[in-house]
């Protein structure tokens, strides 16, 4: 009786790549070349390390990469970069270009939801399809209270002028705000919450986001700036509608329904807009895709084969 034999493709290739803009962005790389593409875009606070389980999952289906965006886990910048949504698209362009990856589908998560969309209106890439998991395109999925310090903060950054009041909440909201970044309680509320499986969660998965992200000399002031930027999305969303309703791109929304970030609406809110598409709940929180990477997964493989994308 002969052994099985591994599949090799399934562990992921760690890349590094100085793109043309003096970025180094970190990629890791899974699957065959031969297989259909699939992105992954990450979120805050963590970074492609988030992946990992579903990365082994679909690696045998799919020829995967997924970076780190600037200023998470590996990817270093200049000293002037400048962090917006914008830029992490820009980036992302800028690597697909490089490793010549095109007609893809993307997974897209918190931050990596904007960061994937903006990529898509830009249309200099074939997007076969999204899934969207607690990726937000809609206001809808902004109506948690989570959001209500860092919209105050919004406003007050759309001002020309601060009066002394103004200039004075904004100071407290800075000071609010950062504890999103700077508490470990906050990475940890991001797993933990909404997850009613607790052995279901990594113990060390908020505490390396944590360590990643607090080694940065500058951490504080480039994530209250990206969360600032925040309100650009919110802006672009109208486009990112019309792109599904263009292109009705299939769009597999699986979303956490505990999801205090980003709530169970946004995922119903697709609907609205493009003729192919599915929502599932899972009975997580946040980061789903890592407590239930493996019904994400095969709910995955199963839309791409409804779509014949496999």
């Amino acid at each position: 009786m002969s052994a099985p034999q591994i599949n090799a493709s399934i562990i992921a290739k760690n890349h590094f790549l100085e793109l043309k803009n003096g970025v180094t962005i970190f990629y890791r790389e899974a699957g065959e070349v031969s297989k259909p593409n699939l992105l992954l875009l990450h979120g805050l606070p963590t970074s492609s390390r988030q992946y990992k389980n579903l990365i082994s999952l679909l690696a045998p289906h799919f020829h995967i990469i997924a970076p780190d965006l600037p200023g998470y886990g590996q990817t270093e910048v200049p000293k002037d970069f400048v962090f917006s949504f914008a830029a992490f698209a820009d980036n992302v362009d800028l690597l697909l270009d490089a490793i010549k990856f095109d007609n893809f589908a993307v997974y897209v998560f918190d931050y990596g939801a904007p960061t994937g969309f903006r990529l898509a209106i830009k249309r200099t890439k074939k997007i076969t399809a999204f899934i969207a998991q607690n990726g937000n395109a809609y206001v809808e999925g902004l109506d948690g209270s989570f959001w209500d310090n860092i919209k105050k903060a919004w406003a007050l950054a759309d001002l020309k002028q601060l009066t002394a009041e103004q200039e004075s909440e904004r100071e407290s909201l800075i000071e609010i705000n950062s504890k999103l970044v700077t508490e470990l309680c906050s990475y940890s509320f991001q797993y933990d919450d909404g997850e009613n499986i607790q052995t279901l969660v990594d113990p060390e998965a908020a505490l390396s986001d944590y360590y990643f992200l607090t080694s940065r000399p500058n951490y504080v002031q480039e994530q209250l700036d990206i969360l600032v930027d925040y309100r650009t999305n919110v802006d672009l969303y109208p486009d990112f509608q019309q792109y599904f309703r263009e292109t009705n791109v299939p769009i597999l929304a699986v979303w956490g329904k505990n999801d205090k970030i980003f709530i169970p609406s946004g995922a119903h809110a697709y609907k609205k807009d493009s003729k192919n598409v599915k929502v599932i709940e899972l009975d997580a929180g946040h980061f789903a895709s890592n407590s239930h990477a493996p019904e994400i997964a095969q709910a995955i493989l199963d839309f791409f084969a409804e779509h014949n994308l496999l």
